[in-house]
């Protein structure tokens, strides 16, 4: 592991930002309160997977979902289907290059997501602001920095926090950078979710919305992991996610009703046949409800706060794709729980 630079100072980039932050706080602490009611105004979009759920799943209603495959989580599995009504229109070239374009080479806001558990993960994190304001663009936010539960095979707390930059780099080559910051402090990436001492992911890059073999714009589970929406909406709660419309704090506010309400697209079971899927997660804080078709549209009245998706299946924008997430049926489902439930501790 490279020698980490000292924790940087007011001037540098965690304190550099005080002033923002101050003013971020007061939105987001307004936001909490005040969104949850307009959390669904914004219309979601049906989409069409044409994919068939695979033989031999372990829960005929949900379909097989696969296990991961080692990828890092920005990185699309397999490349988007042009003709899939759920990936971004391609009818003039690929999204990213489209944006590029019409940007003008301008500098794009850019939302990294930090996380470690293993080794002097604050100090990482420093160094690794460091290396971004140096070699990827002016930082222009960076979020407190928040304690986590693990979620998956994972041991131990993570720390998470979240970074706006304004950069130049074509995305790929973020990716390239971020890649090579984890090399540096001796992450692997033999075991997807594993502990690590570092994860640096692209969260949104400006209001791109893409799904190439490269990266996965917005990142796919950034609606819906509190330890993503908590660091980030201390610092951008008014960023709107660029898949479903929806403001990140309007993301987080909906995950905060108790009890939670989560739904399987196309499945008509209810709480009491899921016990199997809550695990340590049946509790009050969670109840399942049959799926209706009307979810599809924003009803903020009636509609879940949290739908899954499974392969095969067509469902909302905001649905979460079950299919990024590895493990067993059973095992996704109660990781996706976790992650929308834990609540982050400021360190």
């Amino acid at each position: 592991m490279p020698e980490p630079a000292p924790p940087a100072d007011d001037e540098n980039a965690h304190g550099a930002v005080a002033a923002a932050a101050a003013e971020a706080d007061r939105v987001f602490d307004a936001t909490e309160h005040d969104v949850a009611d307009d959390a669904h105004e914004h219309a979601t979009r049906t989409a069409a997977d044409e994919a068939t759920p695979a033989d031999g799943t372990d829960d005929p209603q949900l379909g097989e979902i696969e296990d991961a495959d080692g990828h890092d989580e920005n990185v699309a599995d397999t490349p988007p289907d042009d003709d899939d009504p759920q990936s971004p229109d391609r009818a003039s070239g690929n999204a990213i290059e489209r944006f590029l374009a019409l940007k003008d080479q301008q500098a794009v806001s850019t939302w990294i997501g930090l996380g470690g558990n293993t080794g002097p993960t604050a100090e990482t994190f420093d160094w690794a602001l460091s290396e971004l304001a140096c070699r990827a663009g002016e930082l222009v936010a960076v979020s407190d920095f928040f304690k986590t539960a693990a979620v998956g095979p994972a041991s131990g707390d993570f720390v998470n926090a979240v970074v706006e930059i304004s950069t130049d780099l074509h995305p790929d080559k973020l990716l390239a950078l971020l890649k090579e910051l984890e090399d540096a402090v001796g992450r692997t990436h033999s075991d997807r979710w594993a502990s690590r001492p570092l994860d640096l992911d692209i969260i949104a890059f400006g209001d791109v919305h893409a799904d190439t073999p490269q990266l996965t714009l917005p990142h796919a589970g950034c609606h819906y992991r509190r330890f993503v929406l908590d660091p980030l909406c201390q610092i951008a709660p008014l960023a709107v996610h660029a898949g479903c419309g929806l403001t990140y704090g309007d993301l987080r506010a909906r995950l905060l009703t108790r009890p939670l309400t989560v739904t399987v697209v196309g499945d008509a079971t209810d709480a009491s046949g899921r016990a199997d899927w809550l695990g340590e997660e049946a509790d009050a804080r969670i109840e399942f409800v049959p799926w209706d078709d009307a979810f599809t549209a924003a009803d903020a009245d009636r509609r879940p706060a949290l739908i899954l998706r499974p392969a095969g299946r067509p469902g909302p924008a905001d649905a979460v794709d079950l299919t990024h997430v590895p493990g067993t049926p059973a095992e996704a489902v109660r990781a996706v729980l976790r992650a929308a439930t834990d609540e982050p501790r400021p360190l």
